[in-house]
């Protein structure tokens, strides 16, 4: 009996999930912008001429002394931020992605966190999208997403995505494992 109870109170103790973490580049947007360009990161929108300001804003940030800021100036469907890591060694495995988002003005199309599992011809395998923020947030909200990484990815691409007009705000972006 004294065995069994020592047992319960040890697995009661079991290590908790291990996380890892996955080096992205530039995840607090500290790294001066050269010639518009944020270190780390891949500036896209959907078509057409420039409908975006994209770039760091020292005024509003969670953490450190930066954040970065997307502004739709003219009508687009989306504007986007994006940073890609190999996935082969990470296949089979749990990733968690957060990052603090706050918007002002938002359309209700929203401003979303979005996990992308890449194969290697840039086609999706699957993705998982926040639900969108909308509106104007005045605090810093922390959004995650956790999925496994199937079979064939090659990539693991993280982005926030602008779909509607306003400002969206991304800071502290942070990607791992997690494992029991």
């Amino acid at each position: 009996m004294k065995a069994l109870v020592l047992l319960c109170v040890l697995l009661g103790f079991a290590a908790p999930a291990v996380a890892a973490e996955i080096a992205l580049v530039n995840p607090g947007f500290e790294m001066p912008v050269k010639a518009d360009e944020i270190p780390g990161w891949n500036q896209m929108q959907h078509a057409g001429a420039l409908a975006y300001e994209m770039t760091t804003d020292s005024k509003q940030f969670h953490g450190g002394k930066h954040s970065f800021r997307m502004h739709r100036t003219v009508n687009q469907v989306y504007g986007s931020l994006e940073q890609k890591v190999a996935a082969e060694k990470l296949i089979g495995k749990t990733v968690e992605l957060s990052a603090q988002l706050r918007t002002a003005d938002v359309g209700k199309k929203g401003w979303r966190l979005i996990l992308n599992f890449m194969s290697g011809d840039g086609n999706s395998i699957t993705q998982k999208k926040s639900e969108p923020m909308v509106g104007t947030s005045t605090k810093w909200q922390k959004i995650t997403l956790e999925d496994k990484v199937p079979v064939a990815t090659t990539w693991i691409s993280v982005s926030v995505v602008l779909l509607d007009e306003g400002t969206g705000w991304v800071d502290d972006v942070r990607l791992r494992t997690v494992e029991n």
